[in-house]
């Protein structure tokens, strides 16, 4: 065999789209130039320097895989606010992913740039944020690269313990409510309950509730 040939297509028995060679002494071979998400359908020839192409081998498919944050860093419900988030850092995390190798993958949070990182040759991407400077509200981090969009992942802002976007007395009464006992609140909303910087979120009480309840009508207007 002097080389192969691989052709591919966007539908089974259909193969052209795109070709590559590859030389007749390997036995694998990469295609690049592809988009996320869109199936695609592989088939290889072998060529003789004298007796010319063969017919088809069997023909396979294959997607290839969208720009993704990956958990733990984040995972849904991380922490935004001035407290710290568990790595020694305040406000800022360490956001990984995975993309094409050598892919441009672009970070937003909702429409707001964050920054911009290439993924190394295995895929994989990092990129340092600080959010020190993002106002009360829900953070949805994702991740794009060629046009594709990651999942979302969603963070948690200090007051909005129900998660509904809002700072309001709906906040409050969860936090009364678990400072009596009434219900049980997750690791995330713990924290985000905790506006009065008690070193413990489970020790959160109605000195928190007071306090969201103030903000939610402007009499302070920040934790």
């Amino acid at each position: 065999v002097t080389k192969y040939k691989i052709y591919w297509g966007t539908s089974p028995g259909n193969h052209t789209t795109g070709s590559q060679d590859a030389d007749g002494t390997v036995t694998s071979a990469t295609v690049t130039g592809l988009t996320n998400q869109k199936t695609y359908y592989f088939v290889v020839t072998a060529v003789d320097g004298t007796k010319g192409e063969s017919g088809y081998g069997y023909e396979v498919s294959a997607t290839p895989k969208p720009v993704a944050i990956t958990s733990p860093s984040p995972s849904g419900g991380f922490h935004i606010g001035p407290v710290d988030n568990g790595n020694g850092a305040y406000d800022s995390y360490t956001i990984t992913g995975t993309a094409d190798a050598g892919a441009t993958v672009d970070l937003f949070a909702d429409t707001i740039p964050l920054g911009t990182v290439a993924a190394d040759g295995k895929g994989e991407w990092s990129l340092n944020v600080d959010f020190s400077s993002f106002d009360a509200g829900k953070v949805y981090l994702r991740a794009e690269s060629g046009g594709v969009s990651s999942d979302i992942v969603t963070g948690m802002i200090r007051g909005d313990v129900n998660g509904d976007d809002a700072i309001d007395s709906g906040d409050a009464i969860r936090v009364l409510r678990f400072s009596v006992a009434l219900i049980s609140l997750s690791v995330g909303e713990k924290w985000a309950g905790n506006v009065t910087d008690k070193p413990n979120d489970e020790y959160i009480d109605s000195g928190d509730a007071i306090k969201i309840l103030r903000y939610s009508v402007g009499l302070i207007d920040d934790f």
